[in-house]
């Protein structure tokens, strides 16, 4: 138990410097607003009350350089650097293990990503995988299954003074590569089953330290991105252009327009004679020299132009006379309109539908379909 503290001591004094680097603000809220966040990780945690997955067994009869190069440093032998390593069959200590595992760990990392989480941005997943198989994950690994210690069976060989004099964060990747150096043994020591032993071995640690979520959450999680991207895609399909009308629309009677009461004048107004290539012109007049926007304008004029016959043709106007706010004046000015050039306004509405009339018959003809809406 005092052990596990002093790690978890030892880790909080270096985890700043490993921490990974942050993605610009913008750039982060765009993907969170389309995806779900990755599973964040807790750099001072070690599961508690959960017990450890099994670890894989190596065969130390049939290989017994696998079962224990992972756990021997390099200032174990005495030999020239050059020549410690061994041969790939039988490594004398961790260092071409750790060069295989760092790659398997990359590898595996990124297969459940990508399986787990098919809608997630590939940003998003590049940031997971990076918290899975940064060096400070593997040392909590290794402390989780005690080999940080230097005393015991399954722990790590190192010369006394390379452990004196290595710093926090070189210690720390020793360990790391330890457990990397244990990914290779296990994959190496079974040709047929070896890879997929170790990938659900490093599946159940990821669920165990909170960088992946369980499976079953998982699935959940890529259930709910598909239901909302069909509402989205429904969504969509339902705002595409609408189909047209047998004849073009006309400007409501005076009478039904002062009978009706609060409409909606502006969106009236904008139906009978805008698309999407021509648009009303609102235009706010303020006559004194100090106005300002934050006081009410004195008239708004509405002017059109459009479909080649048109050209900042006055529709409608309204006079400020008891400082009516910019918004009710300039639907004012659009009652206006509708009542005094109904007749302007239905020719122009005329034109507008002939106009979509034609837009309809050469997109279908581009597309090879003769009928039109």
């Amino acid at each position: 138990m005092a052990q596990d503290k002093g790690d978890e001591a030892f880790l909080r004094s270096i985890v700043k410097a490993n921490e990974t680097p942050k993605t610009s603000g913008k750039k982060r809220n765009r993907e969170e607003a389309q995806s779900p966040s990755p599973v964040q990780w807790d750099s001072d945690r070690i599961p508690i009350n959960r017990e450890r997955p099994k670890l894989p067994d190596i065969d130390a009869a049939s290989n017994p350089f696998l079962a224990t190069a992972p756990f021997i440093h390099s200032s174990q032998i005495p030999e020239s650097r050059g020549l410690i390593a061994g041969s790939p069959e039988e490594p004398r200590c961790y260092e071409p293990l750790e060069f295989l595992g760092d790659a398997y760990l990359e590898l595996m990392a990124t297969e459940v990503l990508f399986y787990r989480y098919p809608n997630l941005p590939v940003g998003q997943r590049s940031a997971m995988r990076e918290q899975m198989v940064r060096n400070d994950t593997l040392y909590r690994f290794s402390v989780w299954y005690g080999w940080n210690n230097t005393e015991g069976s399954s722990c790590i060989r190192v010369d006394q003074n390379t452990q004196n004099k290595s710093k926090p964060e070189v210690w720390m990747k020793i360990i790391a590569d330890v457990f990397e150096a244990k990914v290779a043994a296990i994959v190496l020591s079974d040709k047929t089953n070896g890879y997929a032993t170790a990938k659900r071995w490093l599946t159940e640690l990821w669920e165990a330290f909170g960088l992946i979520h369980a499976e079953e959450i998982a699935v959940s999680m890529v259930t709910k991105e598909i239901k909302a991207a069909k509402a989205l895609r429904s969504s969509n399909e339902s705002k595409k252009e609408k189909p047209l009308r047998d004849g073009p629309r006309k400007a409501p009677s005076q009478a039904v327009l002062e009978q009706s009461g609060n409409l909606n004048y502006k969106d009236m107004l904008a139906s009978l004679v805008a698309d999407q290539e021509h648009h009303l012109a609102y235009n706010v007049i303020r006559h004194s020299y100090e106005s300002s926007k934050s006081r009410p304008p004195d008239e708004v004029r509405i002017n059109f132009s459009g479909f080649g016959r048109w050209e900042q043709v006055e529709l409608g106007y309204a006079q400020n006379k008891d400082q009516q706010p910019k918004k009710k004046l300039e639907q004012s000015a659009a009652k206006d309109a509708l009542i005094r050039n109904s007749d302007l306004i239905n020719e122009i509405a005329a034109e507008k539908w002939k106009v979509g009339v034609k837009r309809r018959a050469n997109g279908a003809k581009t597309s090879g379909n003769t009928d039109v809406a």
